[in-house]
């Protein structure tokens, strides 16, 4: 609408730019015919009168030629008929008698001759008053500049609905579509007809369409790879789950070794107090095992996982109980720094898995053993390194003896498939793995490592602010 307004007020502008430019130059024009017929009248009325009076003075006198003239002078309006003697002594020569000479001044014509009567030389002039003739003029410029004017408003009024009718509703039309596309919808603008604004219409509508099309393959693009990300997740997990199940095995063995002993014992143990230490016994070793099963089963199963609080300790114990026997296989000592007590939330086994692929990832780069340190800290505010996002979190930090890592292969760790294992072992999707179960936490995933000098890498889940506590 506004659009409309704008031509309509651009067009009659310019129609009483023209008008006036117009009604000036015709003006000007008029004012030019009428001082020429002006002239003319006054040349036709010089000529007539000067004869009649030069005859009238000869056959009847002077009196009476003058009376002739004050009568002529009173027949006509806005005429001034004036006729005087020559100064004496002044000889006027017979060819310059009855001789014109009109000239213009400011609101009348003049016309001016000489009559050469019995009494001597006489001036007859005849003078004819503009003002009058102009007044009118002006006033019906006036008057059509008014009719103009009022035509010009009704036709840019008209204008205005039409501008509105077939433009103003066209492109309001548009908008909308184009607010609705911003915020996810489609709607549809109507495209027919076969001006230009159709085909912009038209042509917006083939651009939804192609958007809401494209829109909808990324979408199932999405969905695959979600669903591929998961099973190669949950294929890495198991390879994981085989990896420690291995180191596991004689961890497993030890207690069913005892188990079998003491079980062997029982039938010849008379006394009840040795019998029941003996079966306490059976039960702990029982109870080693079927954590030690637990914890690999957890680990390994693909269940949807709920968010609630978890505390930082109970992840830290559940995955060194699951990784010791791998740990121990490969001589690494798993050591426990600061460990907050504030809760987070999140769900505890996907933390556990985070934590469990950044210490078998740190153990793969430690081939001669050396010791991995995992901590978990409060921050207040995540505003020293590794900054990544603001607020409070808890973050988990595994530090490792590895080799480090130069700056081109720590901006590109997180990628998935992306490898730095020489012997062919892992799929290079552990931390990429982690990268995803943090973007679920709505947390963040950073390393500090420095060729060298080991790294360390820092898992950041948010805190609610309900359960924000001092440190």
């Amino acid at each position: 609408m506004r659009l409309t307004l704008k031509l309509a007020a651009v067009w009659i502008s310019l129609m009483m730019l023209v008008l006036s430019a117009m009604a000036w130059f015709h003006a000007r024009r008029l004012f030019e015919l009428q001082e020429r017929d002006l002239v003319n009248d006054q040349q036709i009325l010089a000529r007539a009168l000067a004869p009649a009076l030069r005859e009238m003075w000869r056959t009847s006198g002077q009196a009476r030629a003058l009376e002739y003239a004050e009568l002529a002078d009173a027949r006509r309006q806005n005429t001034t008929i004036d006729i005087t003697p020559l100064e004496d002594g002044l000889v006027v020569p017979p060819e310059e008698a009855d001789e014109l000479i009109t000239e213009v001044v400011d609101d009348a014509v003049l016309t001016e001759t000489i009559i050469l009567t019995p009494d001597g030389p006489w001036r007859l002039v005849v003078r004819r008053d503009t003002r009058a003739r102009r007044t009118d003029i002006q006033s019906l410029f006036v008057r059509d500049g008014v009719l103009f004017g009022v035509l010009v408003l009704l036709a840019g009024a008209l204008a205005t609905w039409l501008g509105h009718f077939v433009v103003g509703r066209r492109t309001g039309e548009l908008h909308e579509a184009v607010l609705a596309r911003s915020r996810g919808e489609t709607l549809r603008v109507d495209d027919s007809g076969r001006d230009e604004l159709s085909e912009l219409a038209a042509a917006f509508n083939h651009m939804t369409a192609s958007l809401a099309s494209a829109e909808s393959r990324i979408a199932d693009e999405r969905r695959r790879r979600a669903r591929a990300l998961n099973q190669l997740r949950h294929s890495d997990r198991l390879a994981a789950v085989g990896r420690i199940g291995s180191s596991m095995a004689h961890e497993i063995a030890t207690p069913l070794n005892v188990i079998s002993g003491y079980a062997q014992m029982l039938p010849d143990m008379d006394e009840e107090s040795e019998r029941a230490e003996v079966k306490d016994l059976i039960v702990g070793q029982a109870g080693r095992i079927s954590d030690h099963l637990r914890a690999l089963l957890d680990y390994s199963r693909r269940n949807k996982v709920e968010m609630t609080a978890t505390k930082p300790g109970d992840c830290l114990n559940e995955i060194r109980l699951l990784l010791a026997p791998l740990l121990d296989d490969h001589g690494i000592k798993l050591t426990l720094g600061a460990v907050t007590d504030i809760s987070f939330i999140g769900a505890q086994q996907l933390v556990a898995e985070v934590l469990t692929n950044l210490v078998t990832n740190a153990m793969k780069f430690m081939p001669d053993g050396g010791t991995i340190e995992v901590a978990a800290h409060y921050w207040q505010d995540v505003s020293s390194p590794p900054a990544f996002r603001a607020g409070p979190h808890v973050v988990f930090a595994v530090k490792d003896e590895g080799p480090g890592m130069d700056e081109a292969t720590r901006r590109r760790v997180f990628e998935p498939f992306y490898t730095t294992n020489d012997k062919g072992g892992g799929t290079g999707l552990g931390l990429s793995i982690c990268m995803d179960i943090l973007d679920e936490h709505e947390g963040y995933l950073d390393v500090d490592s420095a060729p060298g000098e080991g790294s360390t890498f820092y898992a950041g889940f948010p805190v609610e602010a309900r359960q924000e506590q001092t440190a």
